[in-house]
């Protein structure tokens, strides 16, 4: 019995973590971004700046979704470098598609945490 009771509390976690992700993402705040360019790409790190449609304040070194196609339902991982008025410098580990220098969507990675 012991065994069987540890296998419905760890379904119940499980579940819990997937209804507490659905309602992060639910939520999420988002900022387009615009007019970007690739400022440097050495070891895995590509660096571009962008300019922000509305004023954003995120920390340094915050995680971000970065939407470049809203049919794609895999958006690209990236971190946030700095802001600095309406001009924002993101880094990720992937290049960014061409057709992403016009425009894009950042979310806060608000569920990283709860994915491990």
């Amino acid at each position: 019995m012991y065994h069987q009771d540890l296998l419905d509390l760890l379904e119940t976690i499980i579940t819990s973590l997937d209804e507490a992700i659905a309602d992060a993402e639910s939520t999420e705040e988002h900022y387009g971004a615009f007019n970007g360019q690739l400022l440097s790409s050495s070891g895995g790190s590509n660096h571009y700046e962008f300019t922000l449609k509305t004023r954003w304040e995120p920390e340094d070194n915050t995680r971000v979704k970065i939407e470049v196609d809203p049919q794609d339902p895999h958006p690209l991982s990236g971190r946030i470098v700095g802001v600095s008025g309406m001009s924002i410098i993101i880094a990720t580990e992937d290049l960014l598609p061409v057709r992403a220098m016009k425009h894009i969507t950042l979310y806060e990675e608000a569920t990283w945490l709860l994915q491990r």
